[in-house]
């Protein structure tokens, strides 16, 4: 791993860190645990609780 893009331990926010691989890709770490990141939200999407509510709103038809 290259770079620690996040490393924000403070309590209260996120305990992991994202780190970049020689490669480019990029990883969040927490604990003994490594996730690849393999999407990102949209610089110009939708904000994230209009795309909470479409998710509630299609569960509700699902059912």
């Amino acid at each position: 791993m290259t770079q620690v893009i996040n490393d924000d331990t403070r309590a209260g926010t996120n305990p992991g860190t994202t780190v970049t691989d020689d490669d480019g890709t990029q990883y969040f770490m927490i604990r003994n645990c490594r996730i690849k990141i393999s999407e990102h939200f949209a610089p110009q999407g939708k904000p994230f609780d209009l795309l909470m509510e479409d998710v509630i709103h299609r569960a509700g038809m699902a059912t």
